[in-house]
């Protein structure tokens, strides 16, 4: 079973912080989340969370996601960010039907989310 991400909720109710390092594999790739970074899970509309909640079972691809979205030093496309959350949430046995309209939802909007990344590089 893989591991799952130790959080500590925030006092907004809708951010959380990860309590140690989360990590996963997707192909030969080892994606570490560094202690400390503050996720939303999915940036689902509250009008959808009945069906689509922020912290289902795509969470942990979610924080993998946010974390290459957010980070413009990571040197990775937008289309293989949103690959690299899918290909999670296939390992995480997230049912076809649901990861497949997941996928797309981001490829239709997830283009303002990725054009505000900013680099986490301390230039000294």
């Amino acid at each position: 079973m893989k591991k799952q991400p130790v959080l500590i909720p925030l006092r907004d109710g809708r951010h959380w912080k990860l309590a140690e390092d989360f990590q996963r594999t997707v192909g030969k790739t080892e994606w570490t989340v560094k202690q400390g970074f503050v996720t939303n899970f999915a940036s689902v509309p509250r009008f959808f969370w009945r069906i689509f909640p922020p912290w289902d079972t795509y969470g942990p691809a979610s924080i993998i996601h946010d974390y290459i979205y957010g980070d413009a030093s990571v040197p990775v496309s937008r289309k293989r960010a949103d690959t690299i959350m899918y290909l999670i949430m296939k390992q995480d046995g997230v049912p076809y039907w649901k990861r497949t309209l997941i996928y797309y939802t981001l490829r239709l909007f997830g283009f303002p989310n990725f054009t505000k990344r900013t680099s986490r590089i301390v230039k000294r």
